[in-house]
């Protein structure tokens, strides 16, 4: 696994062996980052289930201002810290160990411009952390939420003020995008 562009893209991460994760495949991060580019210089981003930490670790190095990791797997965290210092973006960083769902509990609303949701598949976390997120309100007005999910999951159009935008499959997966509406949209 590596990061694919940007200031540090070439550099290859470490991945947590032998843990119950799955890394995000380099072609699906890539089609991602693509759609998403135009939103990430100077966002804030939240990596929910990081893992490894690619997806955020992508995100800055594409420009996003800060990215804070979430994962409760101590193992995983020292991964992503160690991965954080590879790539010199630590300072722009900031991992929290912990239960993704109860992390969200403590956020504001309107902390993130762009959320990465990256669960075991078919736990219904992906579901639980929709809800979650839609009810706290931490996505910004036009901001991008991005579920990663088996293809044998399925998740509601609209949560809230989050509305699915876009659907990509890849194999078993899907990337499912929502967009929070600006005030103006839900009137």
């Amino acid at each position: 696994m590596r990061v694919i562009a940007g200031k540090v893209g070439g550099l290859r991460l470490k991945t947590t062996k032998g843990l119950d994760l799955r890394p995000t495949l380099d072609r699906v991060k890539e089609s991602i980052f693509n759609i998403l580019a135009p939103q990430l210089e100077g966002s804030r981003v939240l990596d929910l289930f990081a893992g490894s930490g690619s997806l955020g670790i992508e995100a800055l190095s594409r420009g996003a201002q800060e990215a804070v990791f979430v994962e409760k797997n101590p193992q995983a965290v020292q991964v992503i810290r160690e991965n954080l210092s590879h790539t010199g973006l630590a300072s722009a960083a900031r991992v929290i160990k912990g239960e993704a769902l109860q992390t969200l509990a403590g956020l504001g609303p309107d902390s993130f411009d762009l959320i990465f949701v990256d669960p075991p598949y078919q736990s219904g976390l992906a579901l639980a952390a929709l809800e979650r997120i839609s009810e706290k309100g931490i996505l910004n007005p036009g901001g991008t939420l991005v579920i990663e999910t088996s293809n044998r999951e399925t998740l509601p159009e609209r949560a809230g003020d989050l509305v699915q935008k876009r659907r990509l499959t890849f194999g078993g997966t899907l990337v499912h995008l929502y967009k929070r509406m600006q005030a103006e949209e839900r009137s």
